[in-house]
């Protein structure tokens, strides 16, 4: 049998041949490609589908999204069209301005819905900045994040780290959350949980319902709770803007140092990048405080709230109980430390209070003003500082520093006072207890329409003055200045007492006993003096010695009365 012989190369039976078989490839793959892929017949044991179905290892996902691109990559895949379930899921969402990236151990989607399981991760990538916005996770085992068309629906707790923006915090979103289409994300029944990354004045947000976008850096909260330092704040609304955290009417707070009430509107400026809140502000503070006596009224056009205390500005007004009456403070602006902190002037002692500049402290009839006043809550104590200036139903008075609290207070010279009798007095030291001022120097000197007198001490009370300790001056007379002398006086109304070792000398003539007592006419002119007990008379109106005599400086007269033990007449 003869060999079979090839036809040469260069026979037309190749280019015959040839075209042949690349037709048949050709429509061989147009039959295929018009069928689509058929599903295979599943793996013997295998459960999660039934039917016809597919299996394979690597590969990608992609659905388009308008401008938007979600893609899925996997290590396995098997199910159906209908139901499919991929393992190993890295996952990436691609819009205009932000890249997501998600990592879970499976997903599934049936029905065209998607479902990522737990625990995942979640972050995403700012296209413009090329920077990190933010970090997530969601631990809990099971389903975790489902994705229809583009609206994400939180299946369980999302913990969210922002990354960018200033004062950054830790959102928790409870599972039911929604980010819709528009980017937002939503909660619609709470509660949703903020914890500032670095705590300041503003600590963590709780609220029950929220709007936010990517970022959290706008958006809403509603029904929240603040935690702040040193206290609490609620509200109906908070407003999220990048420049700060809005809280609207109606709100209300509580401190730790005893105060609570309401404002009528809070702003918590956002800090510079990596800082913490550090402060929260007010408008139309309204404060109470309960205390043994009763309640105390704080209240305010603004407050400001810090870490270190309270910054009050703007017709403050403090009222605190007292023994049935009330103490208020006005002022400016008032400072309360209760802690370390920059914000308060370094020389504020924590537990003390501020008011100034020119701070009026009022109680009954009463008050003090001041460039600034002292106060220490705790201690019940006040500090005036000097020039302070004080009014009370005696008169007015002006001195340097003072000290003590509405019940006694003592001040230091220069005293000036002029009294509602018209009493002019400047002293050292003054003590004011009560409706009595006690005024002391070297010497005190009180003047008055033709009277001056000066003591080492006077007490000067609603309708009398004493002189405990010694007493010296001039009162007029009708032909001239009475000079007196005595260890002790008093001044009540019309008279002046005189008493031990007393001595006055008129013109001509000169008395001495062991009481005087000195009616004054109109004009605080002398009009009649008695005097009683070892009286010695000398001069132009006579001389004696006797237990009681009326002298009538006018008239140039002196009668005795009881025991004489010796009597000249002086004729001119």
């Amino acid at each position: 049998m003869r060999a079979w012989t090839f036809p040469g190369t260069r026979n037309p039976l190749w280019r015959v041949a040839g075209g042949a078989l690349v037709l048949a490839i050709v429509g061989v793959t147009g039959v295929f490609m018009g069928r689509g892929p058929r599903p295979l017949k599943p793996e013997a044991g295998d459960t999660l589908f039934l039917g016809k179905g597919t299996q394979g290892r690597f590969g990608t996902f992609v659905e388009q999204l308008g401008a938007g691109r979600f893609a899925l990559s996997y290590e396995t895949i098997q199910g159906t069209q209908e139901e499919i379930r991929l393992d190993r899921v890295t996952g990436r969402l691609e819009e205009p301005l932000t890249v997501w990236g998600m990592v879970s151990p499976a997903a599934e989607r049936i029905k065209g819905i998607w479902t990522l399981m737990g625990p995942m991760t979640v972050d995403a990538q700012d296209t413009a900045l090329k920077a990190p916005a933010g970090r997530g996770f969601m631990k809990e085992p099971g389903p975790a994040l489902g994705w229809d068309h583009g609206v994400w629906t939180g299946l369980s707790t999302l913990v969210w780290d922002d990354l960018q923006g200033n004062g950054r915090g830790r959102w928790i979103l409870p599972p039911g959350w929604h980010r819709g289409l528009d980017g937002q994300f939503r909660v619609d029944k709470g509660p949703v949980d903020w914890r500032a990354a670095d705590p300041g004045a503003l600590k963590n947000l709780t609220a029950q319902r929220m709007v936010a976008s990517l970022g959290f850096q706008d958006g809403k909260l509603e029904d929240v709770a603040a935690e702040l330092e040193g206290g609490a704040v609620q509200a109906s609304l908070v407003r999220i803007q990048p420049a700060d955290v809005i809280f609207d009417a109606p709100l209300a707070f509580q401190r730790e140092d005893g105060w609570s009430g309401t404002a009528g509107h809070g702003l918590a400026p956002r800090p510079a990048k990596g800082q913490p809140f550090d402060r929260m502000e007010f408008r139309d503070f309204k404060a109470t405080r309960a205390t043994e006596s009763g309640p105390e009224i704080l209240t305010a056009l603004g407050a400001r709230w810090t870490p270190a205390g309270l910054r009050l500005e703007g017709n403050v007004t403090w009222e605190q109980p007292l023994e049935g009456l009330k103490a208020t403070l006005r002022a400016p602006r008032v400072l309360q430390r209760t802690a370390p902190g920059p914000d308060l002037p370094a020389e504020l002692q924590v537990g003390q209070t501020w008011a100034e500049p020119q701070a009026v402290l009022t109680w009954g009839e009463r008050s003090l003003s001041s460039p600034r006043i002292e106060g220490r809550h705790r201690q019940r104590t006040w500090r005036i500082h000097a020039p302070a200036l004080g009014r009370g139903e005696l008169g007015t008075f002006s001195a340097g520093e003072g000290t003590g609290n509405p019940l006694k207070w003592q001040f230091k010279g220069p005293i000036q006072a002029r009294f509602f009798d018209g009493a002019q007095v400047r002293c050292d030291s003054l003590v004011w207890e009560g409706s009595a001022m006690t005024l002391s120097g070297r010497p005190v000197t009180w003047t008055r329409l033709r009277q001056r007198l000066t003591g080492l001490k006077v007490i000067k009370s609603r309708d009398q003055a004493l002189f405990p300790q010694g007493i010296a001056g001039a009162l007029a007379a009708p032909e001239g200045d009475i000079n007196l002398r005595a260890d002790r006086g008093q001044a009540l109304g019309d008279r002046l007492t005189l008493d031990s070792r007393v001595e006055c000398q008129g013109q001509g003539w000169r008395l001495q006993a062991e009481h005087i007592s000195v009616t004054l006419g109109p004009g605080n002119v002398v009009k009649q003096m008695t005097a009683n007990g070892s009286v010695v008379l000398k001069g132009r109106m006579g001389e004696g010695r006797g237990d009681t005599l009326d002298l009538d400086p006018a008239k140039q007269v002196a009668v005795w009365h009881g025991n004489v033990t010796a009597l000249t007449e002086v004729r001119p």
